[in-house]
This record gives structure tokens, sequence and C-alpha cells, in this order.
């Protein structure tokens, strides 16, 4: 598990639904990109997360994600929020670099 403190870890620029997003996938990125989990019996190993940069249709620039996120086995039937649903993915820390 990642723990942070908001008042610590997260970077005071961070400061918008986006940004926050963006932040949170990028420290995820940085902690399991070399991580894979088997998604199906037929297609081998699958990255936990991946990231590219793109070049949208009206030529902004994107920064495209896919994470994978492990949820409790009984999320579906469960009244908690599904954020509060996920597990572990591994423990780390987060990387100093990040909290600036």
């Amino acid at each position: 598990m990642t723990v942070f403190d908001k008042t610590t870890d997260l970077p005071a620029s961070v400061n918008t639904i986006e940004k926050l997003c963006c932040w949170g996938l990028l420290v995820a990125y940085k902690l399991h990109k070399n991580d894979s989990y088997p998604e199906t019996a037929t297609t081998g190993l699958t990255p936990i997360v991946t990231l590219q940069q793109g070049l949208a249709e009206n030529e902004t620039e994107r920064l495209i994600f896919r994470i994978s996120l492990p949820l409790n086995s009984d999320w579906a039937t469960s009244a908690m929020k599904l954020w509060t649903q996920t597990e572990v993915l591994a423990n780390a820390t987060i990387p100093a670099s990040f909290k600036s």
C-alpha cells in the first residue's frame, strides 16, 4: 500500500481534480511501471499501469494512462464508496520528487 499524508506528501500545486488525477497516476506509474498481472488466461501478463503521450485530433497534447486496480471480492454488493474497495498493489513509498 502506498499511504500518503495530504498535508505533507501532496504538493500545493495539486489544486484541481485534473492535477490530482495526473499526480496520482504518475506516482502509480513511477512505482508500478514494471509490474504486471495475468489479465486473461490467453494473453499472458498485462502491465498494471501504462503511460503514453498522444496528440489529439484538435492538436492538444495528452497523457494517456491505463491502470488496473484490484478490488475487494464483494465490491459489487458493498454499500461503501468504490475507491474504498481497492486493494493493495504493493507496499511502496512515494518518491521524494513527487512531494514538491
